[in-house]
This record gives C-alpha cells, structure tokens and sequence, in this order.
C-alpha cells in the first residue's frame, strides 16, 4: 500500500494563509505605529509609578490599589516594555497589532478545527474590522489584545480535550496535558482581563452545537473553568467596587429599564459589525424611559430572534442560534443589567465587542461561503475578488479610523465632530489646553460641558477658573458661585474663590474662602501657602493654623 502524497504547494497554504492574516494587518494599522499615548494612558504606562521598579511589580500582583483594575498580567506586559523602550509609544502599539495579527490567525485556527467553511474569510474580517480600532490602537486596551490570544490558545487546547467533529468513546480518556494547557491559559486570559469569562460558557455552547446534547462529563469538564471565573469575577468586583459605588446614584435604573438598555446596546453592536459607519471613540449617551414605546421594540426584537432561531434550529442548524447566544452572552456584563464605571461616559464602546464579536464574523464567513457554494460555479469563482473588495473597504476604514489616535487633541477633536455636545469630549479636550498653556482657548468647550451636564460641578469649577486665568474676574465669580451651588463642601470651588478675592484685594473674604477650603481638606498646602501669605500681610502670626 502505497503512502499518500500531498498535491503540489499544498503544504505551505496553510502557512501562507496564516501569513496574509498577519500581513494585512500590519498593513491596516500602519498609522497606529506613528500614534501616541491618549486617554487612560497616563493610568496604564507614562504616569504608572508600578512600571518603575521590581517593588512596583511585586505590588502590581499582590497590592490592592496598586493599579486601576487588577489586571496584573496586562500591568505586567507594560512593565517589562517599559524596561525596552520606555516611554516610546510606538514599542507598546507595535506589541498591540501583533497580538491583533495572531489573534486573527488563532481565530481561524479555531474556525478551521470546527469545521466551518469561510474561516479564512471570517479571520480576514476580525483583523480589519473597523470595531476593533479602538482595542489595537489604544494602548490601555492591551487587556483586549492580550486577553484575547490567551482566550483563543485556551479554546484551541480544549478543542483537543473534546473533539467536535465525531462523538468520542465514552471510554475514551482525554489528552490532559492539553486539558492542563487549557485551564493555565485561562488562569492566563483571566490575569490579563476578567470579561474572558465566557469561555466555559462558549464551550459548553460548541459542544451542544456539534453535538446536540451536553453530557454529565462535559459539565465536569467545565466545571473548574466555571469556579475560575467566578473566583476572578468576584475579585474583580472588590478591585472595582468603589469606582462602581461613585456612579451608583447616577444610574438607579429599575429592572424594567435595564431590560429596555440591553435590548437597544444589544441592537448597537450588531449594527456597528454589520454596518461600521460614524464610529467614535465615545458615544452619546442615551435617555432610556420606559414611557418612550419604541425603545420596548430593541428587547422584544431580540427575544423575538432567538426563539425564531430556537425553532427553525432542525432546518436552519444550530449555528445561528449559538452565535447569537454567544454574542450576547459575552456582552452580558456590558449590557446594563449592572453598573460599570463606563456608564459615566456612555452606555457602549467599540472595545466592549473584541471577543463579542468572534462569533458574529464566524456566522457572516460560513454564511458567505455557502452562499457562494449555493449560487454555482460562476459565482464561486468570483467570491475572491468580491470578498478582497469587502476587505479592502473595511481595512481602508479601519486605517482612517487608527488617525484618531495620533495624539490627545486629535482623539477629543474627533469625538467633538462626531458628538459636539460631547460632556467628555469638551471636558478632555479643555484640559489639555490648559495642560497645554491655551487657556483661553479651552473655556468655549468648558462652557459647552457645563451646558451639557448643567449638575457636574467640575466643569463649572473649570471653567471659572479658567476665566480667572484669564483675567475675567466677574465672570468668574459669577461661574463659581454657581459651582458652589452645586457643591458647597467642594474644597477647590473654596480654594479658587480665595484666589479670585485676593486678586480683588478682599483679602478678608480670601481669608474665609482659604480656612473653609482648609476645614474641608487639610492636605490643600497650596492653599495652606497663600492663606499664611495674606495673614502675614495682616500682620497676625499667631492666627496662622498649624499643619495637620
């Protein structure tokens, strides 16, 4: 019997195809290798006090606080990257788009073993997506770009614990090194961020999709994964918990109008992958009332899909359905059934979908493949060209959206042309001016902050004191007496107000203003230098308050 020979050139396809992936990645996020730091980015790499020292890797593991969100292998990346480049931005957005590039080939490495036509087409998709801008090009997104690889080698070891493609032996004994492999580059995907914790749940969703029914075996199997995750989850939530408790008052939705925001965010993602037009850094914020009747219609749409596709499961298959499922089931913690810190800012966000989004491409691959399949020879043989011009528009897309992250005044400027009443965006934008000695030039957009959210008292105390900078004093106090009215235990409205009187020559009233600013924090040494300064003047050394 003689020995099978490979066709001609068969053997580096795969290798090729895996190449073309990596390629056309780098070739999207060709201006992300000139980008900069932005947003967030001061927390994450150039002002993290962590990355400085072995001391502060230690403390990125094991210290509570040590870090903005206790993703210690994420934190841990920046620190030896801050050890190879420094502060060069362009190391960290290089790192970025390779972890992009071979998560698009683990992906369809994944495809592959599930036996799904179009992988290559799906892979393709996920790299050049125009969603996924934000996850490669911002730096402080590293968690999506890093977690995701760690999830995707997780899915592809188990996938040789349980094979999909036939029902094994009951008997047969699973491979556990790969099942080993598996759990650590969860653990791993866990470290790097907690949202990987759908991948049991995503298991458990393959299994019944290939092979209808789950055994007490596989949920055994799983189980571990599940008590992971749950432990992560919960650590997560202590990490986070005081940042979630700050914006509690702000969001008391009622179960009701939960339900009406998942519907209507839900509805936003599946439009922005199957549409990626007018995408922005961040998003309008919308009104959600249960008093408004359409918005009722973005929940019960949704239902409505998935018990169509529960019932049509023996003749459409059960793909669809799991794909759905898996989409919103990884969305879930974003959806608005609880509160999370982004809400302060917007209800969505283009990064919120990088492993959310894996299933939905996965769908549109199969399905343009067999619907070429379906069409005949002619059509088939036009697939390629119809699927690089698909590509090509999206990769296009996705490069004019990497400009924005050139620089923190390009990024806010964007989100301002997208959304002028933008409360974050005028408000971000401001303060760099400042930061950047354009004082005057950032009040316009203070004020527009202040319109926008008429209740935060930080872009009225801003902004007045901006206009103090700026020698416009009567406008000025009449800025920070409305602060005041928002906050009247606000130590810097106090502290400015001090200023604004000293300028005035009402040193009394300064006096007042400086001791209250005092009474409500002593930590205030500035404010601690300038009252000594005017009761020296006053010539009353024994009034001066001490030092805590």
């Amino acid at each position: 019997m003689t020995r099978a020979t490979a066709l001609p050139g068969s053997r580096w396809r795969r290798p090729a195809a895996a190449l073309g992936l990596l390629i056309i990645t780098l070739l999207t996020y060709l201006p992300a290798f000139r980008a900069g730091f932005v947003w967030d980015d001061d927390d994450y790499v150039t002002e993290n006090p962590a990355l400085r020292s072995l001391e502060g890797l230690r403390r990125i593991w094991f210290e509570r606080g040590a870090t903005t969100q206790y993703y210690p292998l994420t934190y841990t990346t920046f620190w030896v990257e801050y050890r190879l480049w420094g502060l060069n931005p362009a190391g960290y957005h290089t790192v970025n788009i390779f972890l992009h590039g071979i998560n698009a080939i683990l992906f369809w490495t994944v495809l592959r073993r599930l036996g799904l036509p179009g992988a290559w087409f799906a892979a393709a998709l996920f790299a050049v997506h125009p969603v996924h801008v934000e996850s490669v090009a911002w730096i402080t997104e590293r968690k999506n770009t890093l977690s995701g690889l760690l999830y995707l080698l997780a899915a592809l070891a188990y996938l040789r614990v349980r094979p999909l493609t036939e029902r094994p032996s009951p008997r047969a004994r699973p491979p556990w090194a790969f099942y080993v492999l598996s759990l650590l580059a969860y653990v791993a995907a866990l470290m790097a961020k907690t949202t990987t914790i759908s991948l049991p749940a995503a298991i458990l969703l393959i299994v019944w999709w290939k092979h209808r029914r789950l055994t007490v075996r596989d949920l055994a199997a799983v189980s571990p994964f599940f008590g992971l995750a749950l432990l992560c989850g919960l650590v997560t939530y202590v990490q986070e918990s005081d940042l979630v408790r700050s914006i509690r008052h702000e969001y008391p939705f009622t179960p009701l109008e939960r339900c009406l925001l998942a519907g209507r965010i839900l509805w936003f993602y599946l439009g922005k992958l199957a549409w990626p037009a007018n995408l922005n850094f961040v998003y309008p914020r919308w009104q959600t009332s249960t008093a408004v009747w359409w918005q009722y219609l973005y929940p019960l749409a949704a239902v409505a899909v998935l018990a169509a596709l529960w019932l049509a499961r023996n003749r459409l298959g059960r793909g669809p359905l799991v794909a759905l499922l898996y989409f919103a089931g990884t969305l879930f913690p974003v959806l608005g059934f609880m509160n999370y810190y982004y809400m302060r800012y917007t209800f969505v966000a283009d990064h919120f979908q990088y492993l959310p989004s894996l299933s939905i491409l996965a769908l549109a691959g199969a399905a343009a493949a067999r619907l070429l399949q379906r069409l005949g020879r002619t059509w088939t043989r036009g697939g390629p060209a119809f699927a690089a011009l698909i590509l090509s528009a999206m990769a296009w897309t996705s490069a004019q959206q990497t400009l924005i992250y050139r620089d923190v005044e390009t990024l806010w400027r964007s989100v301002i042309a997208r959304d002028p009443a933008s409360w974050i965006g005028n408000y971000n934008l401001a303060d760099h001016l400042i930061h950047t000695g354009r004082t005057a030039a950032a009040i316009p957009y203070l004020e527009q902050a202040a319109r926008t959210r008429p209740d935060d008292v930080e872009s009225w105390n801003n902004l007045a004191a901006a206009l103090l900078e700026t020698g416009r004093l009567d406008d000025a106090f009449e800025t920070f007496q409305t602060a005041l009215q928002i906050s009247p235990t606000d130590a810097y409205i106090h502290a400015n107000l001090g200023v604004l009187y000293s300028r005035r020559g009402e040193h009394d009233k300064a006096i007042r203003h400086y001791r209250r600013a005092l009474e409500i924090d002593p930590e205030l040494e500035t404010v601690r230098r300038n009252l000594n300064t005017l009761l020296q003047r006053q010539h009353s050394p024994a009034s001066l308050p001490t030092s805590p």
